[in-house]
């Protein structure tokens, strides 16, 4: 794999999704819908609160998804649906960012 590609990390997918726009005119959202993209988006920040504090939604998780802040202090759930819909959409994604590095 290119070098150019090494230092990009995935947990933030807002930005890296910008940082290959920008950097290397890659979208990894191609063929992705807007409320599809906001889901794949929403999923990670989920990951966050799950891997950083215990799931349960904090002030920032509101402020970038859009959520009502009574959700704040709440766990957040994520559903076998859900991971079901991400991995599609994953794989989509995936795709784009295979074939975005094969042409470098």
């Amino acid at each position: 794999c290119s070098d150019i590609y090494q230092k990009i990390s995935f947990q933030n997918i807002a930005s890296t999704k910008h940082r290959l726009l920008k950097e290397h005119g890659l979208d990894i959202s191609e063929g992705l819908e807007a409320d599809q993209w906001s889901f794949v988006y929403e999923q990670f920040q989920k990951r966050h609160l799950l891997a950083h504090k215990m799931g349960v939604s904090d002030e920032e998780f509101i402020q970038k998804t859009g959520k009502s802040k009574s959700l704040i202090g709440r766990k957040v759930s994520i559903t076998e649906d859900n991971v079901r819909l991400l991995v599609g959409h994953l794989k989509v994604m995936a795709e784009n960012l295979f074939k975005g590095v094969a042409r470098s």
